[in-house]
């Protein structure tokens, strides 16, 4: 059963309650007291291979800029010229972003359709000019447009839903020093969560972990993370702390991760380097001993 299917079933998303980007039902954890973050460097990644979904995009994008007074970057990646001007063009349009104080950079990457929103980001963290030791950005979001309308509609308004859902999700970071990831509502997944319940398929099929260990390699030369730390946030939406993110042994593999995913994309395809890269991402943050957890 593909993972989408599995979780359209688990988060129970009929027609009948289906969510609706940045309405009035956003998402909403506990009630934390605002602390301000506008010291921080704040990017928003955005891979856009489906034009007709742009505006979802941009609607995130804007509520981040409406929540952060601090520096902000926001980086698209585009799979072709002319989708990639109309982006760059609609961006500079918006008010949200060209009257804030704080001020704001965009940067618009022309990338192969490769490996996915995985292999997109990949890309684009490429075409970055600083690298760490010291890392560009405190705080990262990456965003995408994915196809199953209910699971982007559930990350998105989890994640950037409204200026109020940003701030929120930003104080969580402020107040705990050991939470590296946020991912949306119900995608943050550990071992063995599914492994029991679904037979074929799943976030923990063996063949999904088989490509977490064929990709291992291309990172590191050490042991993949236990079992134990193993984390999937489904779909690939989250925030991130940078220097979490940006690191020497993900930057440096990415040529060869690049190298190993195919171009174009398959919907419903399991098992491949983006899919790994899906679990191993989160997993190498907890192996670390940080958090993962979901918005």
């Amino acid at each position: 059963m593909p993972m989408t299917a599995i979780l359209a079933i688990f988060l129970g998303l009929t027609e009948a309650n289906k969510l609706k980007f940045g309405n009035s039902g956003s998402v909403k954890s506990e009630s934390l007291e605002h602390i301000s973050t506008n010291g921080n460097r704040v990017a928003v990644f955005v891979q856009a291979a489906n034009p007709s979904l742009w505006g979802e995009m941009q609607s995130c994008v804007e509520n981040v800029a409406d929540a952060h007074m601090g520096p902000l970057d926001v980086l698209v990646s585009a799979i072709g010229g002319e989708a990639g001007e109309a982006f760059r063009s609609s961006l500079a349009r918006s008010k949200h972003l060209n009257q804030r104080a704080g001020g704001t950079k965009v940067q618009v990457d022309v990338v192969e359709n490769r490996g996915a929103d995985i292999g997109q980001f990949l890309q684009q963290l490429q075409n970055l000019t600083e690298v760490p030791p010291t890392t560009p950005y405190d705080m990262v979001l990456k965003i995408h447009t994915k196809s199953d309308p209910k699971l982007r509609h559930w990350s998105l308004d989890s994640l950037c839903g409204s200026p109020s859902t940003v701030r929120h999700v930003m104080t969580r970071f402020a107040r705990d020093t050991s939470l590296a990831m946020v991912g949306g509502k119900y995608m943050v997944l550990n071992w063995p969560f599914f492994d029991h319940h679904w037979v074929s398929g799943g976030a923990w099929h063996n063949t999904e972990i088989a490509a977490m260990r064929k990709a291992w390699p291309k990172i590191s030369e050490g042991p993949m993370p236990s079992v134990f730390n193993f984390t999937i946030v489904a779909n690939s939406f989250y925030w991130v702390r940078g220097d979490q993110l940006l690191r020497g042994d993900l930057l440096h593999a990415i040529p060869a991760l690049l190298a190993s995913m195919p171009l174009g994309y398959k919907t419903g395809s399991s098992a491949q380097t983006s899919h790994a890269l899906e679990r191993l991402i989160p997993t190498m943050i907890r192996s670390r001993g940080l958090k993962v957890e979901e918005a």
